[in-house]
C-alpha cells in the first residue's frame, strides 16, 4: 500500500487530515500510530483559521521527524 492510500485509509477511518499524513509515515519518523495520533491532533483543522491544510502540516512534522 502507498503512502497516499495509507494516509487515505487514515482519513475515511476518523483521522484529521494531520493526523492521517503523519501517522502514514510513522515508519520514516520512527513515531508509532499513538503517538503520530496524539502529536497530530491540533493541526487537523488548518492553522490559522485553515490557511495552512492540515495534510501539509503532517507532512512538514514527519520531515522534521525524519
Amino acid at each position: 500500500m502507498t503512502k497516499a492510500e495509507l494516509a487515505k485509509q487514515n482519513f475515511l477511518n476518523g483521522c484529521n487530515c494531520a493526523q492521517s499524513v503523519l501517522m502514514a509515515l510513522q515508519n520514516e519518523t520512527g513515531l508509532d500510530e499513538d503517538t503520530a495520533r496524539r502529536v497530530a491532533t491540533g493541526f487537523g483543522g488548518g492553522v490559522r483559521c485553515g490557511e495552512i491544510c492540515g495534510s501539509i502540516s503532517g507532512a512538514v512534522m514527519a520531515f522534521g521527524l525524519a
